[in-house]
């Protein structure tokens, strides 16, 4: 944490997330004033990977429960509780246990809930493939090719043409005046920047009735 008293301004590096919560200034001068903002910071993982938290307390007689939301947490083959369930371990976390976890502690006079911790998961992609649109496909006419995955974050796809990638990236492939010269096997490749997974879609075949002429590719 650095403090520059000349801009007063605090610069936070490597965060963590038992960094999360309330921030307050306080400004003394003739007439006092202070301001309060909330950061939050999230624990962003890749599917399969383990994690592990911890929920520290001091008292005596102590309980700890970990919620996820509404839901209360409980051991599985994939989830330990230990340590008197202080400890919240994911062997393999999944995308379906992404959430926001806080521990609650409690003894027999007084009751305690943590800041929250928002776990994220990233996965895939998974199941990526091309909807066309239906044939037949006329000379001069516009195709529309849809690509979809199952990605967290979103992925970024590029398209190609007989294995030949097209200058064209995202979800929508608009084919204009479309001729001879477009027909072929068409896919597209859905690439996930946080898992460094890329994965292509089956090929489509297209195919173009008419006079052969230039090809139109336009978003």
């Amino acid at each position: 944490i650095i403090y520059f008293p000349s801009t007063a301004s605090l610069e936070l590096r490597n965060l963590l997330t038992n960094d999360s919560g309330e921030y307050r200034v306080e400004i003394v001068s003739a007439t006092a004033d202070q301001g309060s903002t909330t950061l939050e910071v999230l624990a962003d993982l890749l599917e399969n990977a383990p994690v592990t938290l911890r929920c520290s307390s001091s008292g005596s007689s102590l309980t700890f429960l970990w919620m996820n939301g509404s839901t209360e947490v409980t051991a599985s083959d994939r989830v330990q509780l230990t340590n008197e369930n202080k400890t919240l371990n994911f062997t393999s976390v999944s995308r379906y246990d992404q959430g926001l976890y806080r521990c609650h502690v409690s003894n027999p006079v007084s009751h305690k809930i943590s800041e929250t911790v928002n776990i994220t998961v990233n996965y895939g992609p998974e199941d990526t493939r091309v909807s066309p649109s239906k044939p037949p496909y006329a000379t001069g006419s516009t195709i529309i090719l849809m690509c979809s995955a199952n990605s967290r974050p979103s992925p970024h796809f590029t398209w190609h043409v007989n294995s030949t990638k097209l200058p064209h990236d995202g979800e929508k492939l608009q084919l204009m005046k479309v001729t001879m010269s477009n027909n072929g096997n068409y896919s597209c490749r859905a690439f996930n920047p946080k898992t460094s997974v890329t994965v292509e879609s089956p090929p489509v075949p297209i195919t173009v009735t008419g006079e052969s002429d230039n090809m139109f590719v336009s978003q």
